[in-house]
């Protein structure tokens, strides 16, 4: 008798290795194992991880394999199409499956084990222990089956984990694995009759044998007033907090009556999502103007796949959208809505659900992991929704009617993901997943990024222009304020121009209100000695602290490190230190004492850190119970304030001064979209631009609101440096504890590279930044043509890195791929 065939599973686990692993498929849970299932499987001695199916197949390894554990899912909780989308990210944005894997699943959906310590029985000849060593054993003791780094905290012990060790040794405890999973079902208690009290004349019987318990009486004839128990086809169980929070103080009450079996206790699984009560609307009908644009929309669509939006500031691009959306659903499919901050769902998720209720689902970080599971299943299932509003992250749901993806303000910088890996741009895996589903993409924005508008030019994408606003209101009127003037003249106070002031009050006493915008959070840049100019810096990064006054901390913004705010210089003793430059929270201080009637809010990283606390700023706004809104970028992004009669731009120049290259396109960008923030609604906004460069070509087409001229100039000016688009870039960032290190092998990997690209690599030099987490860091930039074959480009770079970290002495050295930085 022949011997049945062995199969094995390829699989990616949640970490970033550069190969798929293989286990062998025991033969009993064969039929249970298909490409999208979740797995245990062993890692290493002790390890248990959650896994991805993504083949199976029969061709033994030459290698030894372990055994899948077991199977978690009766169905795939990854699709097809998801894992295509995988692959593609991996091998674009030159990262790991596991990376991918890791930003794709919520967490909740991906099972690991944690290392549990447990006391052991106690031995016949019981060895010594120390004090600090009694002090742990006790605590395993009191907490069974506390978790390693419960422990090290509870102990508050910085040598907790070597005490650990030492008892582990002399057999006193044990460290295990334990399967932790991290999502559960939600289960709210409810309240139901008991079938057999099925009819009228038994119901009155039990409200007379109540008549000397008159709480359970009433809380009887409330259930029976919800839920109407004999009536068919009624709904028959009732919430219990429902009916405590009808009659008050009722919970023993209830209690009784499930002991005398009149109501039966029932444990019903609930969702933790909003699912409330929307007064419905059909969608606003659209202007003439608005119907051009949607039939050129449609008409584009039948000859491409990708379509932008090109509409001025308060041109109706969202209207156009629902009536789109409104489209697609009637024909059976489901749309992707893309946001870039988390910022602006709370506005948009009112219009949407005004017209869709509960159709639409929302999806990002800002909600619990719980929350994200639930979404993630529900979209899975192909149930409940038919729009998905989100931001990055969405681009990983299970989708499986995808017909149409909406990626608005498309030309945000905050569309690509930075840290960690995978550093992918979420408007281009867009594009891609909608190949992938055979789906259309629409991009809107009123400025759009190099890139989307050369591929219109070149005619890779459809077009579709609105150059003037809803209901004719004209752009805002913008003036710029020459700063070194204003301060020959003493007419600056603090970092206000008189000007700006006075337009302030002036705006604020005609009912209207002020939008300041200056792209740095913070009170002050830096603090800094008037007698020997120490200025305090991080001791991990090479960066300046910045000081918040709120928190009277100073903080690093890139490793979280801070410190308090030393009241005497540590260099040399000095009492003389002062605060140097401006973030928003210094704004905000400023104006409140210079203005002490107004109204003043801030909306910044460091005021919007909950979805709570976003959505209560933009609520109290809207609701004008704010006079003057102070904020970084968070606000420039389609927000839609109806009263806004002033936008601020405190500073311009930091935007027009920073070293990159795009530097004059986000200044555009920025500059454009916060002043599309006056006048949407009832009247032509202003805004005062504070500057010390006032005949900037970049504030000359701002101030025109000339796109065209802005770009063609731009591309000119980015063709001659080969710069994107007409290269492609990637940044190579090679990280060591030791300078030495970092700069050696730098050198090594950028002459390697050379070989290959020749002039096109640029570097290796030290970045703006150049040590984060006490990484030193060298940079190497790659210039690759559009000519140029992707996967060998990519294959040329694997190659230089694998041939230099090989080498003895940089086994510790991190390299890190940067696929258009952004």
């Amino acid at each position: 008798m022949s011997e049945k065939p062995k199969y094995y599973a390829e699989v990616v686990i949640p970490l970033s290795l550069p190969k798929l692993l293989t286990y062998e498929v025991p033969s009993e849970i064969r039929k249970q194992v298909r490409i999208g299932v979740r797995a245990l499987v062993p890692v290493g001695k002790r390890k248990i991880y959650t896994c991805i199916v993504i083949s199976v197949h029969d061709s033994k390894p030459d290698f030894e394999t372990k055994e899948i554990i077991s199977v978690l899912d009766v169905n795939p909780v990854v699709t097809h199409d998801q894992i295509k989308l995988w692959e593609w990210m991996s091998w674009y944005y030159m990262c790991n499956m596991g990376d991918v894997m890791k930003a794709a699943l919520p967490s909740g959906l991906k099972i690991e084990s944690e290392s549990v310590v447990v006391a052991l029985p106690p031995a016949e000849d019981p060895p010594e222990l120390t004090e600090k060593e009694l002090l742990v054993y006790d605590m395993v003791c009191d907490n069974t089956g506390i978790t390693v780094e419960k422990l090290r905290q509870l102990a508050r012990e910085q040598s907790a984990l070597s005490v650990i060790k030492s008892l582990v040794e002399k057999k006193v405890i044990a460290v295990e694995e334990n399967l932790s999973e991290k999502y559960t079902p939600k289960y709210e208690k409810y309240i139901g009759l008991n079938p057999e009290i099925d009819s009228a004349e038994q119901l009155n019987l039990v409200f007379q044998n109540l008549s000397r318990a008159p709480k359970q009486s009433d809380v009887l004839l409330m259930y029976c007033s919800l839920a109407h128990p004999l009536e068919k086809g009624s709904k028959k169980n009732i919430s219990r907090s429902l009916l405590i929070k009808k009659v008050p103080d009722c919970a023993a009450a209830i209690k009784a009556l499930v002991e005398k079996q009149i109501f039966g206790e029932y444990d019903v699984e609930v969702g933790r999502l909003d699912n409330g009560d929307y007064e419905m609307r059909n969608a606003f009908p659209l202007n003439e103007i608005q119907k051009t644009a949607i039939d050129e929309i449609r008409s584009q669509f039948n000859k491409m796949d990708t379509v932008l939006l090109h509409g001025v500031t308060s041109s109706g691009k969202t209207e156009i959208y629902i009536h789109l959306i409104n489209e697609v659903i009637k024909t059976g499919g489901s749309v992707l809505y893309l946001l870039p901050e988390i910022a602006l769902t709370s506005q948009i998720i009112n219009r949407l659900r005004a017209v869709f209720g509960n159709r639409v689902g929302i999806y990002h970080s800002r909600f619990s992991d719980a929350e994200r599971v639930e979404t993630y299943l529900k979209v899975l299932a192909d149930e409940d929704y038919d729009i998905i509003l989100g931001v990055r992250s969405s681009v990983f749901l299970p989708f499986k009617r995808l017909r149409l993806i909406i990626a608005d303000e498309e030309h945000e910088n905050t569309y690509k993901q930075y840290d960690p890996s995978p550093r992918y741009h979420c408007r281009d895996t867009a594009m891609m997943l909608a190949r992938i589903h055979g789906a259309k993409v629409l991009l809107g924005t009123a400025t759009p990024s190099m890139e989307t508008y050369y591929n219109v030019k070149q005619g890779r994408f459809g077009l579709v222009e609105i150059f003037s606003r809803y209901k004719e209101i004209l752009m805002p009127a913008i003036v710029t304020v020459d700063m070194k003037v204003e301060s020959e003249h003493k007419r600056v106070h603090g970092h206000f121009s008189q000007f700006l002031l006075e337009s302030i009050g002036t705006t604020v006493a005609t009912g209207e209100q002020v939008i300041l915008f200056q792209n740095r959070r913070g009170f002050s840049p830096f603090l800094e000695c008037q007698i020997c100019n120490h200025v305090p810096e991080c001791v991990n990064c090479d960066v300046r602290l910045t000081y918040h006054k709120k928190l009277n901390k100073l903080m690093c913004h890139y490793c979280g490190y801070e410190t308090r705010v030393p009241t005497n210089c540590p260099n040399c003793g000095s009492p003389e230190i002062e605060t140097k430059g401006f973030g928003t929270e210094k704004i905000e201080d400023d104006l409140q004492i210079l203005m002490p009637e107004l109204k003043i809010s801030r909306m910044d990283l460091d005021t919007s850190r909950s979805r709570k606390a976003v959505e209560n700023i933009i609520h109290d706004f809207s609701e004008g119970k704010i006079d003057v809104l102070v904020g970084t970028q968070m606000i420039s992004k389609g927000l839609d304030f109806n009263n806004v009669g002033l936008v601020g731009i405190m500073n311009a120049d930091n935007m027009l001064g920073f070293p990159d290259f795009r530097a004059s396109e986000r200044s555009f960008q920025l500059m454009a979209q916060v002043s599309g923030r006056a006048g949407r609604h009832k009247k032509q906004g202003r805004v005062i631009i504070q500057t010390r460069q006032p005949d900037h070509a970049v504030l000359q087409w701002v101030k025109e609101n000339n796109f065209t001229a802005f770009f063609e100039e731009e591309l000119a000016s980015r063709e001659t440096f080969h710069y994107p688009p007409f290269t492609r870039i990637i940044n190579l960032d090679i990280k060591h504890t030791k300078p030495e290190k970092a700069r050696d092998a730098a050198n090594e990997i950028a002459e390697v590279l050379r070989r290959s690209f020749g002039n096109r690599v640029l570097g290796p030099e030290e970045p703006s930044i150049a040590r984060v987490h006490n990484l030193y860091i060298r940079r190497i930039m790659i210039k690759a043509g559009r000519e140029t074959d992707p996967a060998k480009a990519r294959l040329a770079i694997y190659s230089a890195i694998e041939f230099v970290v090989s080498h003895e002495g940089y086994k510790s050295l991190v390299v890190i791929a940067d696929v258009d930085p952004m």
